[in-house]
C-alpha cells in the first residue's frame, strides 16, 4: 500500500480520505495490491549454462568419501540410520549411501554402528586412510525384504525426527516440521505462519485474525517468503489477514532471522522458505476435512515405482453460510472467501536425476455491503454506503530438475510462472447535506506475470568446503496495472474531474543477480563462512554487492557458538514509487546490517538458542509531499531471543517448545518536504517507535498425547492417537498515538465538522496481550464404526479449539470520534471519554477499543484412508 495513503487527516479532508482509504486499502489489500509491487522482477538468462559448464568444471578436483550399506543378498539398505561415533547420525539414501565428507570428520578413522530388523547388528570401524568408498554388508539372521523385494526394511525401533542442524556450516536456521505446526492452535482457517509467530525472534499483532510477522524489528513488509524454491510475490490473503500456506501442505518451514545466508536476497528482515509435501513412493493415503469455516481434501500416493503424487484442495465456506442466514441483513459485515489447491509430482529419473512439478492456484474474493459512520461526526442516518467487490488470482507454476554429482552435491535448476489477476470496484454514496455530500466510484485491475529462472550448485564432497552457489533472474510483465476513482458533488450537481488515475501496461521489467559462499573447516570444529552477492535492478539501474559470513565453532557434535553478519538490499520495484510522474525514479536500494551472535545446543532430545542481535535499516523508503518519495528513513533495532523445544519421540506423552523474544527499535525520518503529513503521521527529525513494534513476546506451545504401549482394541480406537494442544501467548503493549483534545467549527452549507487533535506520535501503549488457546483431538468420536468397518484401513478423528479459553479483553488498538449528545459511562467495556479543553456542549470525543476475539469455540472431524 502507498505509504502517502497511510497518512491521516482531519476534518473535511479526512472524509475524502476515508474514501480513498476504502477503494486503496480495503479492495487492493484484497488483491495483494501493494506487497505484490514491491517484490523483485527478474528476466530469464543464459547464465544458467554458465553455472553447469564452469561451475562443473571444478567438480573433479573433489574427492568423496562415503559408506555404503548392502544386504547379503545385495540389496541396497535405504532409509536406515547409521550411528557414526562422534558425529550426527545420518539416513542411508536410496543406494545404500552416507556421504562421510560433507560431515567434515575430525579423523580418517571412524566407528559406525548400523541395527536393522532382521540382520545382525553391524559394528565395524572405517577407515579412509587409503581408499574412499567403503562397502558393509548386513548379514541376515533372517532376511527381510520389502514386498517388492527390492529394499531392506528399516528397523521400526529406530525412530529419530532430527539431529542438529547445520552441523559443519555456519548458517543457522529454524527448522518447523509438520508436526510442529500442527502442534499450534490452527482454528478458524489453517495457517502455518500462527506457529512461525511463536519462533523465537518473530513477533505478531497478536489477533487471532492476523498473519503479519514482525521479525526481529523489521516491518511486516521486509521479509521474503519462498514457496519449493520460488519466490512468492503475494504470500497472504485478504489483505494480511490469512498467509496462502496451508499447514495440510507444508512439509517443514526453514526461519531465518538474522545474518542468513547469500543464496537470499530482497529481504530486510528475515526470510522464511517453506517445503511442499510430497506423495509417498510406496502406498496412497489421504483425508476429507470438514471444519467449522472450510471444506479441505488430501491425496497422496505414487505412479509406479519413480513417480510420486500429491494433491490437496481447500474452499471456505462460511462465507455461503452466513449469507444464508443473514440473506441481505449484512451491512458492514465481510464475507470474503478463499479457494487454493496444490499439486505436485515427482519424477525419477535413473539413479541420479530427478524432475518436479508443482503448481499452486488460489482465488480470494468478498463482496461487502457498506453502511458506515465515517470520519468525526456521526449520527443517523449514516453518512455512507454502498458495495464494493474484488476477486483476485493467483498461480505459481514451478519446474525443477535436480542432478545429483556425487555424494550429496547437486545441481537444481527451477524455472516458474507466477500469473497474478485481480479485479474490484466500489461505489460508495454519501448524504446530502452532510460532511460527506458526494459519491464516489472507483475501479482496479491487474494482469501480470512474473518468470523465475534460477539454478543452484551445493558441493559437500571436498573435505573442509561446503560450497554454494547460483544465480537468479526475473522477468515481469504488466499487461494491465491500472487504477481510478472519480468523485460527484450531491449538492452541485456535477461530475469533477478524475481525482486519480494510474495505469502501467505493457511494462516490463527486469532483474538479474548471482551469489557464491563457502563454509571453510579451519580447524576441526571452527568453520569460516565467506561469501557474498551481486544484484541488479533494470528499472532504476542500480547494482549492489552484499558481502555476508560468519564463524561458528563446535564445542562439540551437540554445542556451538556462532557470530555472523551480513548487508542486505531490497530493490525498489514498486512501480508508482519509482515513476516519473508519480513518485521518485532516482530512490536507492533500502539497506539493512545485521550483527547476530549466539549459542546453539542441539541433540535427539532437545533443542536450546540463546541469541543477540543489532540491525541498523537505512535508506527506507518515506512519502514525501514534493519529491513524493525518498530514501529518508532510518531505523535502528537491538534484541534477544530464549528458545527451548523438546524433540518428538514415538514414545513420549509431551512434546512443544517454550520461546521468549525481547525488541527494542527507534526510527527517524530525514529530509522531508514540510507540510500537512497529518497529526498522526511520524515527525521529522525526531527518534519514534514503529507503530507495529511489542517489546516482548512470549509463547509456550504443549501437546500432551495418548502414546500408551500395547494398547487394548478399545484404546487404539478411542485413544490411539488422541491430543490435546496447548497454545499460549504473551505480547507487551503496542505503542499508538493518543488524542488529547476536539475543535468544533461550522461550515456554512455543510454542517458541523470536528477536528481531533493529538498528542505525540506514539507516546502511548495499549495494554499487554495474552490469551490460551485450547485445541482437542480425538480419534473415531463421530465415525468410530468407520474404523471398524473398514478394519483400521479408514480412521476419522474428531477436533474442537477453544480460542481465547479464558476469555481476555485484549485491546488491537483504539479508535476514536465525536459523539454528538449522547452521553456514555465511564466502565469497563464501555467508549472512554476523553478530557477536553473546548467546551463542546452535550457532545464528547470517546475512545473506543478495538478488540481481538473473545472466548469461542470451533470444531470438525476428519477422515483418513
Amino acid at each position: 500500500m502507498d505509504k502517502v495513503f497511510q497518512k491521516q487527516k482531519t476534518g473535511k479532508y479526512a472524509q475524502k480520505s476515508a474514501l480513498v482509504w476504502i477503494i486503496k486499502n480495503i479492495f487492493l489489500q484484497g488483491s495483494e495490491f501493494g506487497k505484490t509491487m514491491t517484490k523483485i522482477r527478474i528476466k530469464p538468462s543464459v547464465l544458467l549454462a554458465a553455472v553447469y559448464i564452469s561451475l562443473g568444471l571444478f567438480l573433479p578436483l573433489f574427492a568423496d568419501k562415503s559408506l555404503v550399506f548392502q544386504t547379503d543378498t545385495g540389496i541396497p539398505v535405504t532409509n536406515a540410520a547409521v550411528f557414526i561415533e562422534g558425529l550426527q547420525i545420518q539416513y542411508t539414501d536410496k543406494e545404500g549411501r552416507v556421504n562421510i565428507t560433507a560431515l567434515n570428520p575430525a579423523s580418517l578413522l571412524l566407528n559406525v554402528t548400523m541395527a536393522l530388523t532382521g540382520f545382525e547388528v553391524l559394528e565395524a570401524s572405517a577407515d579412509f586412510s587409503a581408499r574412499d568408498e567403503i562397502i558393509f554388508t548386513l548379514h541376515s539372521a533372517k532376511a527381510e525384504v520389502s514386498s517388492a523385494g527390492k529394499k531392506a526394511k528399516r528397523m521400526q525401533e529406530v525412530y529419530i525426527t532430527s539431529t542438529k542442524d547445520g552441523q559443519g556450516s555456519v548458517t543457522l536456521r529454524t527448522r518447523i516440521s509438520a508436526q510442529d505446526i500442527s502442534r499450534t492452535s490452527q482454528h478458524i482457517i489453517g495457517d502455518v505462519t500462527k506457529t512461525l509467530q511463536t519462533m523465537p525472534g518473530v513477533s505478531s499483532s497478536g489477533s487471532t485474525f492476523d498473519s503479519k510477522m514482525y521479525i526481529q524489528g523489521g516491518s511486516e513488509w521486509e521479509y521474503l517468503a519462498a514457496m519449493d524454491g520460488v519466490l512468492v510475490l503475494a504470500p497472504s490473503y485478504w489483505g494480511g489477514a490469512v498467509s496462502i500456506f496451508n499447514p495440510n501442505t507444508v512439509e517443514s518451514v526453514d526461519l531465518y532471522t538474522a545474518g542468513y545466508p547469500a543464496r537470499y536476497a530482497q529481504g530486510l528482515s528475515g526470510i522464511i522458505d517453506v517445503n511442499v509435501r510430497s506423495g509417498h513412493p510406496d502406498k496412497w493415503s489421504g483425508f476429507i476435512d470438514l471444519a467449522g469455516s472450510a471444506a479441505e481434501t488430501r491425496i497422496a500416493g505414487h505412479l509406479g515405482k519413480k513417480v510420486t503424487v500429491f494433491m490437496n484442495m481447500r474452499r471456505t465456506y462460511y462465507d455461503w453460510i452466513m449469507n444464508q442466514l443473514y440473506g441481505n441483513n449484512t451491512e458492514g459485515v465481510q464475507f470474503p472467501y478463499i479457494w487454493d489447491g496444490v499439486f505436485k509430482m515427482n519424477a525419477q529419473i535413473g539413479s541420479k536425476d530427478t524432475l518436479s512439478f508443482m503448481t499452486f492456484g488460489s482465488q480470494e474474493g468478498m463482496k461487502w455491503k457498506l453502511d458506515l459512520e465515517m470520519g468525526e461526526a456521526s449520527g443517523e442516518p449514516p453518512d455512507l454506503s454502498g458495495w464494493s467487490r474484488y476477486k483476485n488470482s493467483q498461480i505459481i507454476g514451478k519446474l525443477a530438475h535436480t542432478h545429483r554429482l556425487r555424494g550429496t552435491d547437486k545441481i537444481e535448476t527451477v524455472l516458474s510462472i507466477t500469473p497474478h489477476f485481480g479485479n474490484g470496484s466500489a461505489t460508495v454514496t454519501g448524504t446530502p447535506g452532510t460532511p460527506s455530500d458526494y459519491i464516489v466510484n472507483g475501479s482496479w485491475k491487474q494482469e501480470m506475470y512474473y518468470y523465475q529462472l534460477s539454478s543452484f550448485l551445493n558441493i559437500n564432497s571436498p573435505e573442509r568446503h561446503k560450497i554454494d552457489a547460483g544465480i537468479f533472474a526475473m522477468y515481469i510483465n504488466s499487461q494491465a496495472l491500472e487504477w481510478k476513482y472519480d468523485i460527484y458533488y450531491l449538492s452541485r450537481s456535477n461530475w469533477t474531474n478524475t481525482v486519480d488515475e494510474m495505469k502501467y501496461n505493457d511494462r516490463d521489467e527486469n532483474y538479474y543477480s548471482a551469489y557464491a559462499q563457502d563454509d571453510i573447516r579451519i580447524l576441526p570444529g571452527l568453520y569460516l563462512q565467506i561469501g557474498g552477492r551481486f544484484d541488479y535492478q533494470t528499472m532504476t539501474k542500480h547494482r549492489t554487492f552484499s558481502p555476508r559470513g560468519g564463524i561458528k565453532f563446535e564445542l562439540s557434535p551437540e554445542l556451538d557458538i556462532y557470530a555472523r553478519s551480513g548487508i542486505y538490499y531490497a530493490h525498489v520495484m514498486n512501480l508508482t514509487y519509482v515513476d516519473p510522474s508519480r513518485g521518485n525514479p532516482h530512490l536507492k536500494p533500502e539497506q539493512a546490517i545485521h550483527y547476530c551472535t549466539g549459542v546453539d545446543f542441539g541433540n535427539r532430545l532437545l533443542l536450546a538458542r540463546v541469541e543477540g542481535y543489532f540491525k541498523q535499516y537505512d535508506r527506507l523508503v518515506e512519502s514525501d509531499l514534493t519529491n513524493k518519495y525518498l530514501n529518508s528513513g532510518k531505523r535502528e533495532a537491538f534484541g534477544a531471543s530464549v528458545y527451548f523445544q523438546k524433540r518428538e519421540r514415538p514414545q513420549d506423552w509431551v512434546n512443544g517448545w517454550i520461546s521468549y523474544s525481547y525488541c527494542d527499535a527507534k526510527e527517524k525520518i530525514f529530509l522531508r518536504e514540510r507540510g500537512d503529513y497529518g497529526e498522526t503521521a511520524p515527525p521529522e527529525l525526531e527518534w519514534f517507535t514503529p507503530s507495529y513494534l511489542r517489546r516482548h513476546t512470549g509463547s509456550c506451545v504443549l501437546e500432551v498425547r495418548y502414546a500408551r504401549k500395547n494398547q487394548r482394541k478399545w484404546e487404539k480406537i478411542f485413544l490411539g492417537d488422541g491430543r490435546i494442544s496447548l497454545d499460549f501467548r504473551y505480547l507487551s503493549g503496542k505503542p499508538y498515538t493518543p488524542a488529547t483534545n476536539v475543535m468544533r467549527y461550522e461550515i456554512p452549507g455543510e454542517g458541523t465538522h470536528y477536528t481531533i487533535q493529538y498528542g505525540k506520535y506514539n507516546s502511548a501503549r495499549t495494554s499487554d496481550f495474552h490469551k490460551l488457546d485450547l485445541r482437542i483431538t480425538l480419534p473415531n468420536v463421530l465415525l468410530w464404526w468407520v474404523d471398524l468397518a473398514s478394519g483400521g484401513r479408514v480412521k476419522s478423528s474428531t477436533y474442537v479449539s477453544f480460542i481465547n479459553i479464558y476469555n481476555n479483553r485484549n485491546i488491537m488498538s483504539y479508535s476514536y470520534y465525536v459523539d454528538p449528545g449522547v452521553k456514555k459511562n465511564d466502565k469497563k467495556g464501555a467508549d472512554i471519554r476523553i478530557p477536553r479543553t473546548e467546551s463542546l456542549g452535550a457532545s464528547a470525543l470517546l475512545r473506543k477499543d478495538v478488540l481481538d476475539f473473545p472466548f469461542m469455540f470451533m470444531g470438525g472431524f476428519r477422515v483418513e484412508f
